[in-house]
């Protein structure tokens, strides 16, 4: 079964059907601010949900072996929802359903994250379901690759940062055992403020996944040598901007129904990541779809391209060792091609262990990220919070009244009150989402604190 979205042509069904209604067919602005969901910490309730296709219901045995794994690697509580137990017709039918189980997994205060079941190629079609202030004002850390680039773009809508990654059948649930790459990745993006320094993977695999294998779970697949990242960058000039992006096949859909995408200026100086699927698309259909983006004004505004490690080879197809690798060949000159066409300053970066291959890092949709060229390094650093530009909750609240409220949150409050006090004597720079005039970085004095324990209050929140 496919784990991605299907070929272009099997979305002119959906993309028909989706233009008879004017909801959020619109360019998304740029968010006033982003927003970090709360960290889990060990013993949470993480949601299991299906809002792209219902496979899991096929493959039940595979899902059991992604939620032991989530319990025994990661110390949470799965709780399957009602959509990961139903088939893929059903689901077809119902992408109100879909919708539903998003909207309860993240307003239900004691589930920390949501983990989609699988990918699928109908995504879209649960869009016009979702409510953009009930994600807002609840927000959770969301797992899903492939298909569900649909989700993670609209999250980054709603200015929140979700996981392009940690899919439950292909990354969590892996033939063998749990790689130590994916492990420690989806550790760092369940557990830790940020992702991180990113680094390469020592070795991957792109060799196809069979559910229906008997011995599934004890059959190591084969890995090759990772030869590396390749770097075409302008020589010293840093990059640092929020990351977009995902399937390159499901962007091209989102496009083309004009569902949750970005406006050209609302991606102003940002990053860009992109991949494509075990669909195996060809060089010239991969320029071709990324000179969508470039035609709606989009590639010309990125800083950056990051382009995760293609797969060469399915179930239905495998050319060999060279024909592989001259396929990744081709894809990444392609890319370069076209991206250099529309910009030709933008840093490209190939070669990451993020999508359709195995390991993966759930790299995060939204988060700010910096690309040093000199040193090679990739990074999600941590941010603090200044009370001058502070305009974003995290933080989901059901006490009922301020003093319990107080009393429940004081710790919180006081480790951001730390945390921006330990940035501000480390760092002169603010990050902030535009220039502001008058930053004054001095020490906190009472009415600084006072300034942030009002903020704090009034908009129940966690600093980020």
């Amino acid at each position: 079964m496919s784990r991605c979205i299907a070929n272009y042509d099997s979305h002119c069904h959906y993309l028909t059907k989706a233009r008879e209604t004017e909801t959020h067919m619109h360019e998304m602005t740029r968010p006033d601010s982003f927003v970090r969901p709360p960290a889990v910490s060990p013993g949470d309730d993480v949601a299991i949900i299906a809002p792209a296709s219902g496979v899991a219901a096929l493959f039940p045995d595979i899902l059991d072996l992604a939620v032991e794994r989530l319990q025994e690697h990661f110390d949470v509580n799965p709780r399957v929802y009602p959509t990961a137990k139903k088939d893929p017709e059903y689901l077809f039918d119902h992408p109100e359903e879909r919708a539903r189980d998003v909207h309860d997994a993240f307003q239900d205060p004691d589930v920390s994250a949501a983990f989609a079941t699988i990918g699928g190629a109908d995504q879209i079609r649960i869009l016009k379901h979702l409510d953009p202030e009930r994600l807002r004002e609840n927000p959770t850390r969301f797992f899903g690759t492939s298909d569900n680039a649909c989700l993670a773009s609209y999250l980054w809508g709603c200015g929140i940062v979700s996981y392009y990654g940690g899919t439950l059948l292909s990354d969590v649930a892996t033939p063998g055992s749990l790689p130590e790459y994916t492990e420690r990745y989806l550790r760092r993006a369940l557990f830790d403020e940020t992702l991180g320094t990113l680094e390469p993977a020592d070795e991957w695999t792109d060799e196809p996944i069979d559910w229906a294998d008997d011995d599934y779970e004890h059959t190591e697949p084969t890995f090759e040598t990772n030869p590396g990242r390749q770097w075409h960058t302008p020589e010293g000039t840093v990059v640092e901007g929020r990351l977009w992006g995902g399937c390159l096949a499901v962007l091209q859909a989102l496009l083309a129904g004009d569902r949750a995408v970005p406006s050209p200026t609302a991606i102003d100086g940002d990053v860009l990541a992109i991949e494509t699927s075990e669909e195996l698309p060809s060089a010239d259909k991969v320029g071709l779809m990324l000179s969508c983006l470039g035609e709606r004004g989009l590639l010309e505004r990125f800083d950056a391209v990051f382009i995760g490690r293609p797969q060469t080879r399915s179930h239905e197809h495998d050319p060999g060792v060279k024909a592989r690798e001259t396929y990744r060949e081709h894809q990444r000159s392609i890319i370069q091609d076209i991206v250099h066409t529309y910009n030709p300053a933008a840093a490209i970066i190939s070669g990451l262990d993020f999508g359709h291959t195995s390991p993966t890092a759930p790299i995060p949709i939204g988060d700010r990220v910096v690309i040093d060229p000199t040193t090679k390094t990739i990074k999600f650093p941590k941010s603090y919070w200044q009370p001058q530009t502070c305009s974003r909750i995290v933080f989901r609240s059901t006490q009922p009244s301020l003093t319990s409220f107080l009393s429940a949150r004081c710790v919180e409050l006081w480790f951001a009150l730390y945390r921006y006090s330990v940035c501000i004597s480390s760092r002169h720079e603010a990050e902030t989402e535009t220039e502001t005039e008058g930053n004054n970085h001095t020490n906190l004095s009472l009415p600084v604190v006072g300034n942030m324990i009002s903020v704090y209050i009034r908009n129940h929140t966690q600093f980020d």
